[in-house]
């Protein structure tokens, strides 16, 4: 038994095929893996766990992501407000971004919040110690930072009222 035969060939087949290869159209980036084109939203064997990558998120997880770095820039500004009427940062980096400057204190902190909302999109589908789906701590963190609104909110008017 010859090669050709081993794996299943004919020397026709091989004469017939292009040479050109279809990756190499591409450029260095595709667009597809910038998510806006993606088509794969879930595993792809079933016998896989719970940890894999999608090219496709649901759109509530969309929603809450956006809904998540609004009240990131709301509690930015409330904080400003509340520390502009006398209130006293707690967070001692936040307190020393405050007191060299504040433009530098909303950048990075609407900064971290943003790569750690992007982070956690990218693996919303594992599971963290294999108990917690990160998507999980996706919404936690929304209505961490919704309670904390809800909480400046109240001392604002607790302190305008006074």
């Amino acid at each position: 038994m010859d090669e050709e035969a081993a794996i299943g060939t004919d020397s026709a087949d091989i004469s017939s095929r292009s040479n050109d290869d279809r990756r190499s159209a591409h450029g260095w980036i595709n667009v597809r893996h910038l998510g806006f084109f993606g088509r794969r939203r879930g595993q792809r064997r079933t016998d896989e766990d719970d940890n894999h990558y999608v090219d496709w998120y649901a759109p509530r997880l969309l929603y809450v992501t956006i809904a998540t770095a609004i009240l990131s820039f709301l509690d930015a500004a409330l904080t400003l407000n509340l520390l502009s009427l006398g209130a006293i940062e707690i967070n001692t980096l936040m307190a020393h971004l405050i007191n060299t400057d504040v433009q530098k204190f909303v950048n990075i902190k609407v900064a971290l919040t943003l790569l750690t909302l992007v982070f956690l999109v990218i693996h919303s589908n594992f599971r963290l110690f294999r108990f917690v789906k990160v998507n999980l701590i996706i919404y936690v963190l929304f209505f961490g930072y919704l309670t904390l609104i809800l909480y400046e909110i109240g001392l604002l008017i607790r302190i305008l009222m006074l």
